[in-house]
């Protein structure tokens, strides 16, 4: 039988197969499932200590939100006018920027290296070194030239918010 076998396997030394050990009426001889749950909850909770120290020791302060009036002053449909009246160009590579600003949208939000704090979106630091320089944006500058014609006649917009809109044409 199972408790036979229990037993059997206590004088050796072994384990007992799980559904003999679940069948059995005596007590546990380890700390059982509390020690269990006590060190989970002390795991998550330097868990949880270790990401607030390290979102709130990073030194930058937030953005400041933008508010509805910001919005409103940002003619969006124009913007998006004149990006596309630049898009043909028969001089350029295969007759349209088409293909690099939407490239320049992408790596404009997907470089951010969480090691350094560097790239994405926020502050478009593209336009600066290192990121400027990193393999994967070569090639880059010709868009950002382009684009920088569209934000000397629209002020109001961020240059990362223009980068991000020029990859929706």
């Amino acid at each position: 039988s199972s408790v036979v076998r229990v037993g059997m396997a206590a004088r050796r030394g072994a384990r007992a197969p799980l559904a003999a050990r679940l069948m059995s009426t005596q007590a546990s001889s380890g700390g059982g499932s509390s020690s269990s749950i006590l060190g989970f909850a002390a795991l998550a909770a330097a868990a949880g200590g270790g990401y607030y120290y390290y979102t709130n020791q990073q030194g930058a302060a937030p953005a400041p939100a933008a508010t509805a009036s910001d919005a409103s002053k940002v003619d969006v449909a124009a913007i998006k006018n004149e990006i596309a009246s630049m898009l043909e160009d028969e001089n350029h590579d295969d007759g349209s920027y088409g293909p690099i600003l939407v490239r320049l949208a992408w790596h404009h939000a997907g470089t951010y290296d969480k090691n350094s704090n560097t790239g994405g979106s926020d502050g478009a630091a593209m336009r600066f070194e290192p990121e400027a320089g990193w393999g994967a944006n070569a090639g880059l500058h010709t868009a950002r030239a382009i684009l920088e014609k569209v934000k000397k006649n629209h002020p109001e917009i961020s240059y990362s918010d223009l980068w991000s809109l020029d990859g929706l044409l």
